[in-house]
């Protein structure tokens, strides 16, 4: 059965499209529906819908928890001291000291890509689906705006 697409559905599946690889269920309702229990419920119900549609496909991944997202982990500018790269790898290995844990995670389909533009379909790496969900993060942080807490407004500005 079509879903009725509403400016949140189209804001959501051009951003899995254009600009992320995927996100998980918080990532999703916190941006588009607020926080809270409420706003869970909210996401997984409506991005269901999208999935019975065949706009988005649901799968649970193992992925290493959130790091902290709050500072750079490596400063550079052109023409200061390059960074010693051997320490800030080892450091890097070393941050995922929390076993991995089962997360509830969203890709646009090619049905999606088609009607939005830019891709979908499955993972093409899912060693990477943890870095895919921090890039995610930094993406949905940048992109918020001062209309109200966990509501994503999307720009042409370039990210």
């Amino acid at each position: 059965m079509p879903v009725v697409m509403t400016k949140r559905d189209e804001e959501l599946l051009e951003t899995l499209t254009l600009k992320v690889h995927l996100f998980t269920l918080l990532q999703a309702a916190t941006a588009w529906w607020g926080t809270g229990p409420q706003a869970i419920r909210n996401a997984r119900e409506r991005l269901g819908k999208l999935s019975t549609a065949g706009l988005v496909e649901r799968s649970q991944v193992n992925l290493f928890p959130m790091l902290s997202l709050n500072t750079p982990e490596v400063s550079w500018t052109p023409g200061g001291s390059m960074p010693q790269f051997g320490p800030i790898a080892y450091r890097f290995q070393k941050r995922w000291d929390a076993a991995m844990r089962l997360e509830t995670v969203y890709i646009a389909t090619r049905k999606a890509a088609n009607q939005f533009g830019g891709f979908g379909g499955k993972f093409k790496h899912r060693t990477q689906l943890t870095h895919d969900v921090h890039v995610t993060e930094i993406y949905l942080r940048l992109n918020e705006r001062d209309i109200g807490p966990g509501i994503i407004v999307t720009t042409d500005e370039a990210v």
